[in-house]
């Protein structure tokens, strides 16, 4: 049940969409376009009342009232190759998930094994299964 509980969370911490994490820096064209275009900027990507197309939309507004629009679509252009490349990441660690999870199973339902061995197998194993491991067993 552990277990479980442990593949859950880290699926949990995994998935969080990199699209509303916080920024705090203002990327250096949108300063560039002065102070107005800054706290505009600023005040769309903080209104959580829009949805993704309307900020999208509302971005692609103010890009053209700043003359900035190709600076806006190399940005989202590196934001979604970002999302790509985390998302692939995520992937590739859920995919090693269950063999990992297996081989921990298989060494906890050791009862006749010693608790020290047994730990000792899960670093040998947690050692090996780096990018997958982030529990302390």
């Amino acid at each position: 049940m552990l277990s479980y509980s442990i593949i859950v969370i880290f699926f949990l911490q995994l998935c969080i969409d990199v699209r509303s994490a916080p920024t705090s820096s203002v990327p250096d064209f949108v300063k560039q376009a002065g102070q107005q275009a800054t706290k505009e900027f600023q005040s769309i990507m903080s209104n959580k009342s829009l949805t993704y197309d309307q900020q999208d939309e509302a971005l692609s507004q103010w890009a053209g009232k700043y003359n900035v629009a190709d600076q806006l679509t190399k940005l989202k252009e590196a934001s979604a190759e970002k999302r790509k490349v985390h998302n692939d990441k995520v992937n590739d660690v859920l995919a090693q998930l269950p063999e990992f999870k297996k081989q921990i199973d298989e060494i906890l339902a050791e009862r006749d094994t010693a608790k020290g061995d047994i730990d000792k197998k899960i670093n040998e194993i947690s050692q090996k299964n780096k990018r997958v491991n982030c529990f302390d067993f």
